[in-house]
Order: C-alpha cells, then sequence, then structure tokens
C-alpha cells in the first residue's frame, strides 16, 4: 500500500509509516523518530538481556551415541541431563 500511494503520488498517511517503520527490516531507519529510538532500543536491550552469569562449576558432557562404545548408565545420564537441559531452557524463555 505504501509503493502504491508513492506511485500515485500521494503522501503516505502517518499511520500506515509508523506502521512500516514498526515493522520494517531492522536496517532501514524508521522516519518516525520517537519509532526509531524504540527500535533502537530494543536493539540495544538484545545485547545486555543475553548476558548470562557463569556458573561456579563447569562440567562437560560429551556422547558417542552413533558408536557402541556408550554404556547403558550412561545412555541414561545422557537422557537426564538432556531432559534437564531441555527444562532449563524452557523455564528460561518463558
Amino acid at each position: 500500500m505504501v509503493i502504491a500511494q508513492r506511485l500515485k503520488g500521494n503522501k503516505v498517511p502517518a499511520y500506515l509509516q509508523d506502521l512500516v517503520d514498526l515493522t520494517g527490516a531492522a536496517d532501514e531507519p524508521a522516519k518516525n523518530p520517537k519509532i526509531a529510538v524504540e527500535n533502537a532500543t530494543k536493539w540495544l536491550d538484545g545485547f545486555v538481556e543475553k548476558i548470562v552469569p557463569v556458573p561456579k562449576q563447569i562440567t562437560v558432557q560429551r556422547a558417542y551415541r552413533k558408536t557402541s562404545d556408550l554404556s547403558h548408565k550412561d545412555a541414561v545420564l545422557l537422557d537426564r541431563l538432556e531432559e534437564k537441559l531441555i527444562d532449563s531452557v524452557k523455564k528460561g524463555n518463558e
């Protein structure tokens, strides 16, 4: 609709331009300064929100499920760790 309005030589209504600014690509600057500031704030917040505290103890788990070297006990342990990881990711995304 915006392109059609511009091709006709009509001015694009402010509400329509605001919609384009809100839903447009991140690399295209918004024409409305208020929306431009909101988009920049969201972009910057994306860096800060992803900071995760480092755990006191890091345990590395490696699995070789495609080989026959994995014992039943190790497979059960890996399954429990996988469930725990999935649960923690789900809780983190809520």
